[in-house]
């Protein structure tokens, strides 16, 4: 298990370049019938202009915002939604971000959650993989049956923590 320490550490050592902007952004979604933020998360760079995060929380979004770790704002759409992995991408143009290397996960794996919870600042949080396990369950409307694959964590998650980066080194 890392220590804090170890983590930020570890953060600094990432495999990916933080002078060029922070791979791990916030974002904030305004639903259709009201003007107050619906939801703040956590999303990460996959590609070009593109972010995942979680469909739970751009659900019913009337607009996407992206705040960089500059605190530049960048308008953001959904482009991919699958309601039965929670599964999200965006589209963010002119997002000038590098994306995160893609990995495997694997029981006992640890390293960091790079999120944003309650929609503050970046915050790592240490994690283990406890299990990975086939779940079923219901989609994020529970109005279907899906089975999905799950990793069971050993971590201190919080709200906004949704669509956060799993980083182990």
């Amino acid at each position: 298990r890392f220590t804090p320490e170890e983590l930020r550490t570890a953060a600094l050592a990432a495999p990916f370049d933080f002078t060029k902007g922070a791979p791990v952004l916030r974002y904030q979604a305004l639903p259709h019938a009201q003007r107050a933020p619906m939801q703040d998360g956590t999303g990460f760079v996959i590609g070009p202009d593109l972010v995942a995060t979680n469909a739970h929380v751009v659900a019913g979004e009337e607009s996407t915002e992206l705040q960089r770790d500059d605190n530049q704002r960048v308008p953001a759409e959904v482009v991919a939604f699958d309601p039965n992995r929670d599964l999200a991408i965006l589209r963010a143009p002119g997002l000038d971000r590098a994306p995160l290397a893609i990995g495997t996960s694997g029981d006992k794996l640890t390293g960091g959650v790079f999120g944003h919870p309650g929609g503050g600042p970046l915050r790592i949080s240490a994690f283990e993989v406890a299990r990975r396990i086939r779940a079923l369950g219901r989609d994020i409307y529970g109005s279907s049956i899906t089975s999905r694959d799950v990793l069971e964590l050993r971590s201190a998650l919080r709200p906004g923590d949704s669509g956060s980066a799993l980083v182990d080194r």
